[in-house]
């Protein structure tokens, strides 16, 4: 976002408790085909490799090198861990604390 992007992890949103079983081959396949469908309407796709590439990763950069789609490979930068760990420390009692019970 501080690029001025707006991006979708659909491998983060997809593979949410009760979203998608990633163990269960079918269920993978329907969040791969998902991101490649929103990865349609980008003008960039970005591939970060701080944690190496996934098997949907390799497919989606063989689709994007085969059509010349543009794309970039890229790093969160030093000491991204450490910094997302204290993030989701510092805001892990606030995700559900606002929620009424129910919603």
């Amino acid at each position: 976002m501080q690029r001025g992007e707006a991006p979708i992890a659909s491998h983060a949103i997809y593979t949410q408790r009760g979203v998608l079983d990633v163990n269960n081959p079918e269920e993978r396949k329907w969040g791969m085909e998902a991101g490649f469908a929103w990865a349609e309407a980008a003008e960039l796709r970005a591939f970060y490799t701080d944690i190496g590439f996934s098997p949907g990763m390799h497919i989606g950069l063989e689709k994007v090198r085969k059509a010349n789609i543009p794309h970039v490979l890229r790093t969160l930068g030093k000491d991204w861990e450490k910094k997302f760990n204290e993030r989701v420390s510092k805001n892990q009692n606030h995700l559900f604390a606002r929620s009424p019970v129910g919603m």
